[in-house]
């Protein structure tokens, strides 16, 4: 529709344009006797204001309608707009489902670039692990049952990278998983070492922790150790 007005206005003009061109050669040309061309201006002070012309009329119409189809943005207004679509920092939510239990990742504005990806590996611990899970729980408990993962967050370009800010996770128990129904449940982080996280206590299917840095997170229960008896040698 725009178009088309555009369209029809120019041609206003043309036209406009062409009659006054038109009507000044008729008007305001004369030819001598001698053939030579004069141009006589007449001028009357108590004549009134000429109207606008067509072609006045109808270029300001023009002017006007691309002034209000068009507006155009403060450079300060564009970069804003242009940061808020193929940037910033906006919350996150995500989450991992496996056969026992889900992850659920809640980071709040600021956390993660745009366009964050979350892996959940689950895995298994080594031998060395276990004993390190075993020396932080104390030396009358031990971690037997337990549920390991290796959580990770790329950016858009694939780049593994951590959070700005703390941020929650939470691990959703089935109600099948062994872990279920435990009297006590620990978090703990694997990297470098080995640090307790988190501790429930009431039995709960559901453990939320706050952390900024990822790696390998462990959710166990720690049992008490078996009394180990010293072996009766037999009588001679």
């Amino acid at each position: 529709m725009k178009i088309r007005l555009r369209k029809l206005l120019a041609a206003i003009i043309c036209l406009a344009m062409i009659f006054q061109l038109s009507g000044f050669a008729l008007t305001e040309s004369t030819v001598n006797a001698a053939g030579e061309t004069s141009m006589e201006e007449e001028t009357d002070d108590d004549s009134e204001p000429a109207a606008p012309s067509l072609a006045g009329i109808a270029e300001k119409l023009l002017v006007n309608t691309q002034t209000e189809s068009e507006p155009t943005l403060a450079p300060e207004s564009i970069e804003e707009y242009e940061s808020i679509e193929e940037g910033g920092y906006p919350a996150f939510e995500s989450h991992k489902d496996f056969d026992d239990i889900k992850i659920y990742i809640s980071a709040p504005e600021g956390a993660f670039p745009r366009g964050v990806k979350l892996s959940v590996t689950k895995v298994t611990l080594s031998d060395a692990d276990k004993q390190k899970l075993d020396e932080v729980v104390g030396s009358d408990q031990t971690i037997e049952d337990y549920a390991a993962f290796d959580i990770k967050f790329y950016d858009a370009d694939g780049n593994e990278i951590q959070p700005n800010i703390p941020i929650e996770v939470r691990f959703e128990l089935a109600a099948d998983n062994i872990l279920t129904g435990a009297d006590e449940l620990e978090v703990f982080h694997i990297k470098d070492g080995v640090e307790a996280v988190e501790q429930i206590e009431d039995g709960s299917k559901d453990v939320v922790i706050e952390a900024d840095s990822f790696s390998v997170y462990v959710v166990g229960a720690p049992t008490l150790m078996p009394l180990r008896h010293p072996v009766p040698r037999a009588s001679r």
